[in-house]
């Protein structure tokens, strides 16, 4: 078929374009798209060795300077003052991690010389994977997660490598490798201290009654000790895996003591205590961000929802205080779902039919709690509501819960559906898709 010559301009005016965009280096701005390469940014080293003396500024796209930038290599952690400033001793040839929550990570070989760094805001927006899904990337399932990732405003996934029961996954890293090559920002969910598997076949880590037996809670499920530094050891050790697999960022889930079954019949290894329940858990959390932030990691944890709707010296009865938990965190994940608050919550006798006033006014006083450097990542409901009326939370529910978050000062969220059953409902669209911009 012969094109007329009118097509033939339009075809070649495209083709122009197209060209023009895939020589932009980071075509995530171009026109303005919210297409963005997640994946961390790779600087190609210049040099065999840094300079003697490794002096560097921090500083956002608009020249303005970033305090507390994180720089990672050999296992240690250094941090920019106050003014974005980082001198460090060179003539190293190794890689520097540079990351700063809310910015794109950065990894960079040695050069010759660099002195002032600029790094692009990002916000995370993602899903939550089962690992079976996400290990078979041609099931249905996954094939539409894919597809959203290419289509829509996500650029992360969040793939179980330490799940509810215990079970360690295997064997991911080529598939997270993929999933950078396709810009997309990796995150494993590591359950922490609910784990059946450890602490049957380790009862010495886990919580016990007082006849000396593993304690269960209402569902039949063990728990490790949080008091228990092996445990927590274990459960770092895990992270540290994950790391290895790749993944860009660990987000601990059930980062807390148990709250289900009788509390009362455990024999706790320590006074049981908020101050305690508390030291235990950002104890934990101070030993990830020093040990795996060293490794490049960005740190996260999961809280419960209404955590922000206690007494400011409250942990909630499970170690989630805030104010303390948080500095040690990048992102801080309040489960924010609206069917988890009661009826009159924030004033709405049926929390559901307000999703976006309910996850505004609730994100709000996280970020009244929450450490300045700190950003609030929420996981917003992407399932039918069991509380209410059970409503289909579709286009419109969404929305208004990613609308509430940006309204209130969180950055990003997350998508939770237990059975990785997502549809675009509620997401922006893409203006060009990822297989077009990253071949």
């Amino acid at each position: 078929m012969r094109l007329t010559s009118s097509q033939q301009v339009s075809r070649i005016s495209f083709i122009l374009i197209l060209l023009s965009l895939l020589a932009i280096e980071d075509p995530a701005h171009a026109w303005g798209m919210h297409l963005d390469n997640a994946a961390p940014k790779q600087v190609s080293p210049s040099a065999a060795f840094w300079p003697p003396v490794i002096d560097l500024q921090f500083v956002d796209e608009s020249g303005n300077n970033i305090p507390n930038v994180s720089v990672a290599f050999n296992g240690t952690q250094y941090q920019s003052d106050e003014k974005g400033h980082l001198k460090i001793d060179g003539n190293l040839d190794v890689t520097l991690i540079v990351k700063k929550a809310g910015y794109r990570k950065l990894i960079i070989g040695p050069q010759n010389r660099l002195s002032t760094i600029t790094l692009q805001k990002q916000e995370i927006s993602g899903v939550y994977v089962q690992a079976g899904i996400f290990k078979k990337q041609n099931s249905t399932k996954m094939i539409n997660i894919l597809d959203l990732l290419e289509s829509t405003e996500l650029n992360a996934l969040v793939v179980d490598v330490k799940d509810d029961s215990g079970k360690v996954v295997p064997d991911m890293k080529s598939l997270v490798d993929e999933m950078h090559h396709k810009g997309v920002y990796m995150i494993a969910r590591v359950v922490a201290f609910k784990d059946h598997l450890a602490a049957t076949h380790s009862p010495q880590m886990a919580l016990t009654t007082k006849e000396g037996k593993i304690w269960h809670d209402k569902n039949g499920g063990a728990y490790l000790n949080p008091f228990d530094p092996v445990a927590q050891n274990y459960i770092l050790t895990v992270a540290q895996y994950a790391i290895d697999q790749g993944f860009d960022e660990i987000e601990f889930d059930y980062v807390r003591f148990p709250t289900d079954g009788d509390r009362r019949s455990i024999a706790w290894t320590s006074q049981f205590t908020a101050d305690t329940r508390t030291h235990a858990i950002a104890g934990f959390l101070k030993s990830a961000q020093e040990r795996l932030g060293g490794m490049g990691a960005f740190i996260a944890a999961d809280v419960f929802g209404d955590t922000a709707d206690v007494p400011m010296s409250s942990d909630s009865g499970i170690g989630q205080r805030i104010k303390d938990i948080t500095p040690y965190l990048d992102y801080v994940c309040p489960m924010v779902y609206p069917s988890g608050y009661a009826a009159g919550t924030d004033g709405y006798g049926t929390p559901v039919d307000h999703p976006g006033e309910i996850v505004q006014k609730e994100i709000y006083k996280y970020r009244l709690r929450a450490d300045k450097d700190t950003v609030i990542r929420p996981w917003l409901q992407a399932f039918r509501d069991y509380a209410f009326n059970h409503r289909t939370f579709g286009d419109r529910e969404i929305r208004a819960q990613i609308d509430g978050t940006t309204a209130s000062g969180g950055v990003g969220f997350l998508l939770w559906n237990a059975g990785s059953r997502y549809t675009g409902a509620g997401l922006k669209t893409k203006l060009w898709p990822y297989r077009w911009m990253y071949p």
